[in-house]
């Protein structure tokens, strides 16, 4: 199984997808001040739906970019500690090349982490 995660798109998204590249579920999420813990819940949702575990992944593919600040940092985040704290292959695409991903997984081109890449400059303060 290959965990799709998108925060960067106007509309938030976690799929995943089967060995063969299809879907086998996957959900939009609207981007709220709680995206970070709709995110997580959402993913617990289809796991309990498609009775996998962490351990059935075999890839990350995450949208890194562009986008705007928070919600790009949420899902860099949340792949970033997956693929860390479970030791599963991470791989970051732009929006909209998502099948990239694919492609740089079956070819070894993972990361140990990702940054984000955002739409503007950040306004901090």
């Amino acid at each position: 199984m290959i965990l799709v995660v998108d925060t960067a798109s106007e509309e938030a998204s976690i799929s995943f997808y089967n060995e063969q590249q299809k879907c086998a579920v996957g959900c939009s999420l609207k981007k709220t001040p709680y995206l970070s813990i709709e995110l997580v819940q959402l993913f617990d949702a289809l796991m309990l739906q498609q009775d996998v575990t962490v351990t059935d992944f075999s890839g990350i593919v995450c949208v890194v970019g562009p986008g705007l600040f928070t919600s790009v940092r949420i899902g860099v985040i949340f792949c970033n500690t997956m693929a860390f704290s479970h030791s599963i292959p991470l791989v970051g695409t732009l929006v909209g090349s998502e099948s990239q991903g694919f492609v740089d997984l079956q070819d070894g081109k993972t990361v140990e982490s990702l940054s984000p890449e955002y739409s503007e400059e950040p306004h901090l303060g």
